[in-house]
């Protein structure tokens, strides 16, 4: 990026490209797997909301979706 004026365009452009690649990544996932995965995701997004922990979160997610693919059998 030296060689890239640093603008507020470009600075705005890079704010917002770690959202777009998680966005890329996790959508893909939640219209392959259904409801599960959104409930997953939901839940794990809450976690990391509320508690401002990644482990947490990950843990939470996988139990939900432990527990709704539990409940769908």
């Amino acid at each position: 990026m030296a060689r890239v004026p640093l603008t507020a365009r470009v600075r705005r452009m890079l704010e917002a490209l770690p959202g777009s690649i998680v966005a890329a990544i996790v959508l893909p996932i939640v219209a392959k797997s259904g409801p599960v995965a959104v409930i997953a995701i939901v839940t794990a997004a809450a976690a990391m909301l509320l508690r401002r922990n990644a482990f947490l979160a990950v843990a939470a997610g996988m139990m939900a979706a432990a527990l709704a693919r539990y409940a769908g059998d």
